[in-house]
């Protein structure tokens, strides 16, 4: 490993501990190459990074400097250049029946009357913690290629040339056409916000 020669008599247990905690984060992060570098994200973004390069779909990873909860977050910690109104969210919904997903621009909300309606049953928002222990994927980075839910997609998204969107790991976005998120997704289209 490249740390090796920093090794020194009197910084060996430094150096021990340090790799014993580089190699406990090596079991859940995957070093990966992408546009001509090597970037350490999550498994499962690892995943549909190789997924989508397969089926070669066009996408850009959207490093972010620190860890984005929200669309004010994405904004600040944006590395890349992004237009801010093609900014997405993936908000997960709990019916009786199971959660749903609902994808839509960042800067709209859902109306709730459309939603119960287009389902044809009651919703509530899904805690933080039904999020993660449901989808594993933490909430300010879900992302609707990785859900195993359905997923319905607003129509104000197919406005937009691409939308950028969470990717499973807080520290990136994915940028692409919302044209191959529904077929990827398999979702369904309906007018959802006002």
């Amino acid at each position: 490993m490249v740390l090796a020669p920093l090794i020194t008599h009197t910084t060996w247990r430094t150096t021990t501990e340090l790799m014993a905690i580089l190699h406990s984060a090596l079991k859940t992060v995957t070093i990966l190459k992408y546009d001509c570098k090597s970037i350490i994200m999550n498994e499962k973004l690892a995943g549909l990074v190789k997924e989508l390069e397969a089926k070669n779909i066009e996408f850009r990873l959207v490093e972010l400097t620190d860890k984005a909860m929200t669309v004010k977050d994405v904004i600040k910690f944006s590395k890349g250049n992004l237009e801010v109104d093609e900014i997405c969210k993936t908000i997960i919904w709990e019916t009786k029946k199971g959660l749903i997903g609902v994808f839509l621009k960042g800067d709209t909300r859902i109306n709730l009357d459309k939603l119960q309606k287009f389902l044809n049953a009651k919703v509530t928002m899904a805690s933080s913690e039904e999020v993660k222990e449901k989808t594993g994927l933490e909430p300010g980075a879900v992302c609707p290629l990785l859900l195993d839910i359905p997923l319905v997609m607003d129509k104000d998204v197919f406005d937009l040339k691409k939308a950028n969107f969470g990717s499973g790991d807080h520290l990136y976005g994915i940028e692409m056409n919302p044209g191959d998120i529904l077929n990827l997704a398999h979702a369904r289209i309906a007018k959802l916000s006002d």
